[in-house]
């Protein structure tokens, strides 16, 4: 008899036959579309950076950048987010299939398969159905993965690409080190890798633990074999759908240029931030230390823990621990903007609903005992779609308070407690104050960096979209509206009231933001603003603001350019009531110095 004083792993029998694959692929195909309704999931989260549509102009006419700005990106790595083809090769093809806003919908679906159908695989063989489906749940509710998919930046897809590979080792584990899952978890890794660089710590994580578990060094050679033929071929395949679709064969040189780029000491000071005042505004960070901090305990005091769950939390434990040292003691900003942090939660979340499934064999062995559980998230989630709870919380002292009262309580239940419904209230206190944690605010006294915003994980559940379709359908028309260059080199610059910022991060993240904008607002031209115009020999301005009423101005100031109007447009979508207008000054600045060779045919 095993000890009290230990989680008793019992692996239920469930005969496998044709009915219940049925029902676990409708399950698992209904599963995120009856969610998004059920919990009222935001489809779309707001831009709080022009990050995300610096994507999206390499979805939606990505030829169009490189033929404009190739020249003038290349010596400061501005064209690293064309390089990101393990996401933006897939957006392109949906965008392709299905337009911009259908073709949003449809990818973060595929995505989020990738990531529950390797999950409930492996909760299903490790404990039984109900505590695999509500792993899937757990995922498709959690605020911090509907956040990262409800934008372009390729966060969202590293988590489901992450959850997905780390499930599919596991499995090989369980599966008696099947080269399928090995195949599949190669392929996955290679596009968490080739989305964004930021993964490379995750995927260390994961493959190291994968490694350190097998043990035996023929096996470990085979493996090795396995994933760089699995790296190498899915590599090359994405070498050339990036040519076809995005116009660019090489991303591999851009993505190690820019890592240099961005290493060099004075960006390293932009981006980087070693101290601990930020850290303690951002509860969220708090939930990956606390699963990270049981994950340990299990793996110390569980000796009936299988293999297959030890490198779960093996994976958990390293990737958080490499996360945080990057950050404090390296020079990555792994945790402090939310884009990067976002994908530390691929493998805690994996870890956590780990952890449910120990908390149902508690329960019981029973399946049915199980739906308990499942009825808890759910009652969770809907909790929190119908209320934004958003307390303000900092790590000290409130914070650590309540990730030490989660590690006890659940470390009771596992080793101790025998009361069901002890167990069971324990188990639904954790996973709403991991919750409450990820949807909690920053307090007042802490100031985070403009280049950091927090996010917004409390409206991820119930929070509307309309407003952020609105917007991602203005951004995506507009380099249609603007059209395309008619030869290499044409430079775009723009020009906006730099107080509006906030409503037109995503519109004019589609031409590089700031970067590619003149310094002062309309409608008076500065001298910065010609010099700038002059240095970059500005073709066209592009001029768009939430109304057009400095537009008449500014073309009075651009008059010494001779400016001659090619479109003009207003979009009537909140909260942009939007004009924009494009302005061609090729007579002023003239196209002669160009010769017919340098022109786009």
């Amino acid at each position: 008899m095993a000890s009290s004083t230990e989680a008793q792993i019992v692996k239920p029998h469930f005969p496998v036959n044709k009915l219940m694959l049925f029902f676990d692929t409708c399950f698992l195909l209904v599963a995120p579309i009856a969610s998004f309704f059920i919990f009222r999931i935001k489809l779309m989260s707001l831009a709080d950076l022009p990050d995300p549509s610096m994507h999206t102009t390499y979805i939606v006419d990505p030829r169009s950048i490189f033929t404009r700005y190739a020249t003038l990106f290349e010596p400061t790595a501005r064209l690293r987010e064309g390089a990101r083809v393990g996401f933006l090769v897939p957006a392109r093809a949906m965008y392709l299939l299905f337009g911009a806003l259908d073709g949003f919908i449809v990818l973060r679906y595929l995505l989020i398969l990738i990531a529950i159908i390797p999950l409930y695989s492996l909760l299903s063989s490790i404990f039984n159905r109900p505590i695999a489906a509500t792993g899937v749940l757990l995922i498709l509710t959690n605020p911090v993965v509907i956040t990262a998919l409800g934008t372009d930046y390729p966060d969202g897809a590293v988590i489901c690409y992450l959850v997905g590979a780390t499930c599919l080792l596991a499995l090989s584990l369980e599966k008696d080190h099947s080269i399928f899952f090995t195949v599949v978890a190669g392929l996955l890794l290679t596009l968490a890798l080739w989305s964004h660089g930021g993964s490379t710590p995750y995927i260390f994580s994961a493959l190291i633990c994968y490694f350190v578990l097998l043990g035996n060094w023929r096996l470990i050679a085979r493996t090795l074999a396995v994933l760089a033929s699995s790296f190498l071929a899915t590599t090359a395949l994405l070498t050339v759908l990036s040519g076809v679709e995005i116009g660019q064969y090489d991303f591999i040189l851009p993505t190690f240029e820019s890592a240099k780029f961005l290493s060099t000491s004075a960006q390293e000071s932009i981006w980087h931030t070693s101290t601990l005042g930020w850290l303690l505004g951002l509860p969220y960070l708090l939930v990956p230390v606390v699963v990270a901090v049981l994950s340990v305990l299990f793996l110390i005091r569980c000796s009936s823990l299988t293999k297959t769950q030890i490198y779960i939390f093996l994976v958990c434990f390293a990737s958080t621990g490499i996360a945080f040292l990057l950050q404090f003691f390296g020079k990555f900003q792994a945790l402090e903007n939310h884009y990067f942090s976002s994908m530390l939660s691929a493998q805690t979340l994996v870890a956590i609903t780990m952890i449910v499934g120990l908390f149902g064999i508690r329960l019981s062995a029973k399946s049915n005992y199980s739906w308990g559980i499942f009825l808890v998230v759910a009652i969770i989630a809907e909790v929190f779609s119908w209320g934004e709870f958003s307390p303000a919380i900092s790590w000290w002292p409130l914070g650590a308070c309540i990730g030490l009262a989660c590690v006890i309580g659940a470390s009771l239940s596992l080793f101790y407690f025998r009361n069901r419904l002890t167990i069971l209230s324990i188990l639904t206190a954790f996973l709403a104050v991991l919750m409450l944690l990820t949807t909690a605010s920053t307090p007042n006294s802490i100031s985070l960096s403009p280049l950091d915003p927090r996010a917004q994980y409390s409206s991820a559940l119930g929070g509307s979209s309309y407003s952020s379709v609105s917007e991602y359908i203005v951004t995506s028309e507009l380099s249609h509206f603007v059209g395309k260059p008619s030869y290499k080199g044409e430079i775009l610059l723009m020009w906006f009231q730099w107080s509006e910022v906030p409503y037109l991060l995503e519109p004019i993240g589609i031409y590089h933001a700031g970067f590619n904008s003149l310094p002062q607002s309309p409608p008076f031209l500065s001298q910065a603003d010609m010099n700038m115009i002059s240095e970059r020999k500005a073709a066209q301005i592009l001029i768009l603001g939430k109304s057009g009423d400095s537009f008449g101005g500014a073309m009075r100031s651009l008059s010494r350019y001779m400016p001659k109007l090619v479109s003009a447009k207003i979009w009537l979508f909140a909260p942009i009531r939007g004009s924009f207008m494009r302005l061609s000054v090729l007579e002023a600045l003239g196209s002669s110095h160009l010769g017919r060779e340098d022109r786009v045919l």
